[in-house]
């Protein structure tokens, strides 16, 4: 049998910013849905996202950190899910 130790949890999502937020708004079957603000999406058929709510990344990032983390962050957690083996699909960098 193997052994898992869980040393800690965090949560960063569009109903919630931390485990506590999370789970109540989760419970109560809130959604994180909501028309895009940070960004103009006048220009794209979808006006609605799940975007973070009240978070801001310079709380929690020192300003030579920012450009890499949030470059990271944004392959990894974004652009992944839509990427073949080894290839990028155009749609993604098409204005």
């Amino acid at each position: 049998m193997k052994r898992v130790v869980i040393t800690g949890m965090g949560a960063l999502t569009p109903i919630g910013n931390n485990v506590p937020a999370f789970w109540q708004s989760l419970t109560e079957g809130r959604s994180g849905a909501a028309r895009i603000t940070h960004f103009d999406a006048s220009a794209f058929k979808t006006h609605f996202a799940c975007e973070l709510k009240n978070f801001d990344i310079t709380q929690h990032l020192e300003k030579n950190e920012l450009r890499s983390a949030v470059t990271i962050l944004l392959l990894s957690t974004h652009w992944s899910p839509w990427r073949k083996p080894g290839k990028w699909p155009a749609s993604i960098f098409r204005n």
